[in-house]
């Protein structure tokens, strides 16, 4: 699972893409980088547009933002589907915890 944090179209704002990260083999039909070894599927789960520049989604701390709903849907399919989950922003990534949904 991951939430990308990418500067939108217009420069000024950031969309944080919320994936499922596959992996896929070199051959796999699906593969996006075509007959490269270690490649990743990232299925697309949905987004989170948010006021500011990218470079305002790290904190003095290196603590990297990521919006409300994004990261409590990352967190809780992460737990549910016992998979790892990160937010990445730039070169710099994080782990989520997982954790489940209050409701459940």
């Amino acid at each position: 699972m991951s939430g990308r944090n990418e500067p939108d179209a217009d420069g000024y704002n950031t969309i944080c893409h919320y994936h499922l990260v596959m992996p896929v083999r070199k051959y796999d039909i699906r593969n996006p980088h075509e007959y490269e070894r270690n490649s990743f599927l990232l299925l697309d789960l949905g987004g989170t547009r948010s006021t500011g520049l990218i470079k305002d989604r790290i904190y003095s701390d290196g603590k990297i933002d990521i919006p409300f709903r994004d990261g409590s849907h990352i967190a809780w399919d992460a737990k549910k589907l016992n998979l790892p989950a990160y937010v990445v922003c730039g070169q710099q990534s994080q782990p989520i915890e997982g954790r489940t949904a209050s409701h459940d």
